[in-house]
């Protein structure tokens, strides 16, 4: 909460933007700014170090976006009783898009946000239109989960992070847990499909794509408008051999 007198406009806009970014809303009727998580901790260190990183930069939660999650879960195309992983959910959007599409699934999620889990868990609660939503959300940094000796899921969706090729880190520890004839969709930056950033890490992705001859559709740099960035992406599909 600010202190009771009121600030002078210029400071008032600075205090604001900090506790924005440490995850706060204002809330007229409270008078305060509401968090979701406790935000000691982080503002102690914008004291201390006079800097402030942005919870949503720090997590990279740029979250789906309600269209864009339906043309995944067209791409993805949901079978009754399959097993979906979802690994970075964020607050769930691209699995109420493939439950709307298909209910009969068992969808397991993960991600490194607890709010985010919490909001995913809240949404299943509310039921989405079906009494019992076979969903499955743990706290976990997907990059630190095993997969199965012999893997079980028949589908993957996913938007995982971008900074620094996360987000082929990512796709690639994945692809571990889909089973043989299962398939991976994944929203992804357009970094590694670019011919002249192909080096590294980002050619060996490129080969690797190009091998399970993957489909590469163009999402624009309009996408994520909503969520925040103008980041552009693009949506990989990946069969596995049966």
């Amino acid at each position: 909460m600010l202190p009771p007198e009121q600030l002078d406009r210029k400071l008032y806009t600075k205090v604001n933007k900090v506790l924005a970014a440490v995850g706060g809303k204002w809330d007229r009727k409270a008078g305060a700014h509401l968090f979701q998580h406790d935000p000691r901790e982080a503002l102690g260190l914008a004291a201390e170090s006079g800097k402030v990183t942005h919870r949503k930069n720090a997590l990279q939660a740029f979250y789906t976006p309600r269209d864009l999650a339906q043309r995944v879960a067209e791409v993805a195309d949901p079978q009754p009783g399959e097993r979906v992983l979802e690994p970075s959910c964020g607050h769930g959007a691209l699995i109420w898009a493939l439950l709307e599409r298909e209910p009969d699934l068992l969808v397991i999620a993960f991600d490194i946000d607890p709010d985010a889990c919490a909001a995913v868990e809240a949404n299943a609660d509310e039921g989405h239109g079906a009494s019992e939503l076979p969903v499955i959300v743990a706290e976990r940094d997907f990059l630190t989960v095993e997969p199965a000796p012999e893997p079980t899921i028949d589908l993957v969706v996913m938007n995982p992070p971008f900074a620094k090729d996360k987000d082929i880190a990512h796709v690639r520890h994945a692809w571990e847990f889909v089973k043989p004839g299962g398939r991976l969709v994944s929203i992804m930056s357009t970094g590694w499909c670019q011919s002249d950033n192909r080096r590294g890490v980002r050619r060996r992705f490129a080969e690797f794509v190009d091998d399970l001859a993957g489909h590469v559709e163009g999402l624009g740099h309009g996408a994520f408008e909503a969520s925040g960035t103008s980041v552009g992406t693009v949506l990989l599909t990946l069969h596995k051999p049966a």
